[in-house]
C-alpha cells in the first residue's frame, strides 16, 4: 500500500531543512544534493516539490515573507501606542536560536540579491515594509518632525543590535538585548 504523504508538510520539512542549510553554512552550501542529504533522502524528494535552486530560494523566500506578514498583522491589532513601540521593538530581537537562524538566513540572502532576482524583490519589499511599521508604531508618540529621524535611528539600531547578536551571541543574550532596548527607549524619550 503507498504511503500518504502530506504535499504541505512535506514541503515544510524541505524549506526548514533549507533554512538550517543556508543559517549555517551560507548560500553557497544551499544545493539541491546537500538539501537531500540533511534530508537523509534521495535529490527526486526535493526536486518533487522544488524543480532547482531558485524554486527553492523562492520557496524559502514565501515562508519569511508569511511569517513577517502575521506578525505585522498582529501589530496592527495593537491599540496601546506604548505597547504597539514595545512589541515592535521585541520583534526586531534575537531572543532564541530560531531567531539567531533566521536573521542568518535574511543575511545570507542580502548578499546575493543583487545574482537572484527574486531575492530582491524580497529585500524590496521588506525594507519599506520594516520602515513603514517602525514609523506606524513610532507617529502616536514622536512628534511629526522628529518622526523620520527616530524612524531612521530605529532603523538602524535594530539592525545594529541584530548583526552584533549574530557575531556574538553569547554576548548578546535575551536579557541584555532588552536592558539595551529599555536604554534605546530611554534615549529616544520613548519609555
Amino acid at each position: 500500500m503507498p504511503r500518504v504523504v502530506d504535499a504541505n508538510a512535506r514541503s515544510a520539512e524541505i524549506i526548514d531543512a533549507a533554512v538550517k542549510i543556508l543559517s549555517e553554512g551560507g548560500f553557497v552550501k544551499l544545493t539541491l544534493s546537500n538539501l537531500a542529504r540533511e534530508l537523509g533522502g534521495s535529490m527526486r524528494l526535493v526536486t518533487h516539490y522544488y524543480a532547482d535552486r531558485p524554486a527553492l530560494v523562492q520557496g524559502i523566500l514565501d515562508k519569511m515573507m508569511r511569517e513577517t506578514d502575521e506578525v505585522l498583522a498582529e501589530i496592527a491589532q495593537i491599540d496601546s501606542p506604548e505597547r504597539k513601540v514595545r512589541h515592535t521593538l521585541d520583534w526586531f530581537l534575537l531572543p532564541d536560536e530560531r531567531s539567531i537562524r533566521e536573521e542568518k538566513v535574511r543575511i545570507a540572502l542580502l548578499v546575493h540579491k543583487d545574482v537572484e532576482p527574486a531575492i530582491q524583490r524580497f529585500f524590496d519589499a521588506v525594507e519599506p515594509a520594516m520602515r513603514n511599521l517602525l514609523r506606524e508604531a513610532l507617529s502616536p508618540v514622536v512628534p511629526e518632525e522628529e518622526l523620520e529621524a527616530k524612524v531612521d535611528l530605529t532603523r538602524v539600531w535594530t539592525g545594529g543590535l541584530a548583526l552584533s547578536v549574530i557575531e556574538h551571541p553569547e554576548a548578546w543574550p535575551q536579557q541584555r538585548q532588552a536592558q539595551v532596548m529599555n536604554e534605546f527607549l530611554n534615549a529616544l524619550g520613548l519609555r
